[in-house]
């Protein structure tokens, strides 16, 4: 029952989101390009980019989508227009599309966030809800750094899992501090995006299994501005 629950959500959730960036990319494209797409055109196209992108990410390639993004998206504007356009106007309403937050990989302040409960296969980069181990009653929102019998080492601002580097494109600062953990079979090493001011596996140390809740599965800022908008 509680899956089908979540699966309802997350449909929901989805159409939402889906709907929001399609008036959003219709609105942009309107005032950039000479002839605009209209609602049912850029639905199509983000559409197509969704299946696309989520058929790389489950083949593990998302690198690619960095490289086709913007192409497959410049293709599918012309197709749709019927029409030549510039790839510097396609160019711009790309930029302008993407910086309003799709491809933000953070969370920030007042997200509305979907957790998933039921799937307890915890992987390094995945955004939890978790107790906090000091304090079962506080929740905190952490990304997962270091997973069970692994060696996690902070030092000189760089993190090392098992001697090796750890690449993270989603911090925008170093990691402070002179640490060096060897995780047991149910311990998990978690540390939040914000480095400079994060309460995090620094402070409490590894947090067990079971106080993780579950994985952030939707987070949408786009969201909370819909509803507000339609509750005033």
């Amino acid at each position: 029952m509680e899956e089908v629950i979540f699966l309802i959500c997350a449909l929901l959730a989805i159409i939402v989101y889906i709907f929001l960036s399609s008036h959003i990319l219709s609105w942009i494209s309107n005032k950039i390009l000479i002839n605009g797409l209209n609602f049912k055109k850029s639905l199509k196209i983000i559409l197509i980019l969704g299946v696309i992108g989520l058929f790389i990410v489950i083949i593990r390639l998302g690198w690619i989508i960095i490289l086709v993004s913007f192409p497959l998206f410049h293709y599918l504007i012309q197709y749709y227009q019927k029409e030549k356009i510039k790839i510097l106007q396609t160019l711009k309403v790309f930029i302008i599309f993407g910086l309003i937050g799709f491809m933000n990989q953070t969370l920030n302040d007042g997200d509305y966030l979907m957790v998933k409960e039921f799937d307890r296969n915890f992987k390094r980069g995945d955004i939890v809800v978790m107790r906090n181990p000091l304090n079962a009653s506080q929740y905190f929102i952490e990304r997962i750094i270091g997973l069970p019998n692994e060696v996690v080492v902070i030092n000189g601002g760089k993190i090392y899992i098992n001697n090796d580097l750890l690449k993270e494109d989603y911090i925008a600062s170093e990691t402070a501090g002179d640490i060096s953990v060897d995780l047991s079979s149910q311990q998990y090493y978690v540390m939040g995006d914000n480095r400079m001011a994060s309460l995090d596996s620094r402070k409490f140390g590894p947090v067990p299994y079971k106080h993780i809740i579950g994985k952030i599965f939707f987070k949408s800022e786009l969201v909370k501005k819909f509803l507000k908008y339609y509750e005033n």
